[in-house]
């Protein structure tokens, strides 16, 4: 993103739409090191080696989460007319 202060100023992306995904965007504002993923079920971390019983189905939503992130440029916004 660039910005110009003053009147008539602004700010406007620094690429295309197409080229920012939504984890471009993620990524600055989340700490990606330490997204791990914790179990509601209790104090540890959700592993397989004593899975809860959500577990599978929280590695699908992070799964899908990520792919969305992936895959979704600033193109889709544009598209909508958002």
């Amino acid at each position: 993103m660039t910005g110009q202060a003053g009147r008539g100023g602004g700010f406007r992306l620094a690429r295309p739409p197409g080229e920012i995904t939504l984890r471009n965007v993620f990524d600055l504002f989340e700490r990606t090191a330490e997204r791990t993923m914790f179990c509601p079920f209790g104090d540890g971390l959700c592993g397989s080696d004593d899975p809860c019983p959500l577990h599978d189905r929280l590695i699908a939503v992070h799964a899908a989460m990520d792919e969305m992130l992936e895959t979704t440029t600033f193109e889709a916004f544009r598209a909508r007319g958002a």
